[in-house]
């Protein structure tokens, strides 16, 4: 990173923080929109009973709210919801994976279009600063390998003719 003088330095810093980060929220988008998807190709709905509330320490995180749910023959349903707004012994509809891969998902899955489009958003601006980074890159080399060679300079002694 010695090469680069003034600004470009700065571009180059920048990509290597925006790239990284835009490549991590592609992967989280995508993945949690497959999960979206596959629980509105295959997932059913079925009646739930929240069977507790309570609070989870998060460590450095703010704690979160969570809730347990039951089918309705009173077997708990795998993993947990947010509890925000639900109360022990409350009914809601939940869609649940048949093949248990998915974790419950509180209420009806969208097709989990808006997270790949952000997932292309995500994606746009990473190659946008790949891009910008190294045209930088390329311009600042070209320039200093214009500028390293000396020029040949004619004598009039050398000239044919």
């Amino acid at each position: 990173m010695e090469e680069f003088e003034g600004w470009s330095k700065a571009w180059v810093v920048l990509a290597m923080i925006v790239v990284p980060i835009a490549a991590l929220v592609v992967t989280y988008q995508t993945y949690s929109g497959l999960d979206q998807r596959a629980l509105h190709a295959r997932g059913r709905q079925e009646r739930a009973t929240v069977t507790d509330v309570y609070w989870v320490d998060q460590g450095a995180d703010p704690p979160s709210h969570v809730a347990q749910l039951a089918d309705p023959s009173g077997q708990p349903l795998p993993g947990n919801v947010s509890g925000d707004g639900l109360k022990a012994g409350q009914t809601v509809t939940v869609t649940v994976d048949p093949r248990g891969e998915i974790p419950v998902l509180l209420g009806t899955p969208s097709t989990g279009s808006g997270k790949f489009r952000a997932a292309g958003i995500a994606a746009g601006v990473e190659i946008l600063f790949l891009a910008w980074a190294a045209y930088r890159g390329a311009a600042d080399r070209l320039a200093t390998k214009t500028t390293d060679k000396p020029k040949p300079t004619h004598r009039p002694d050398d000239v044919r003719t």
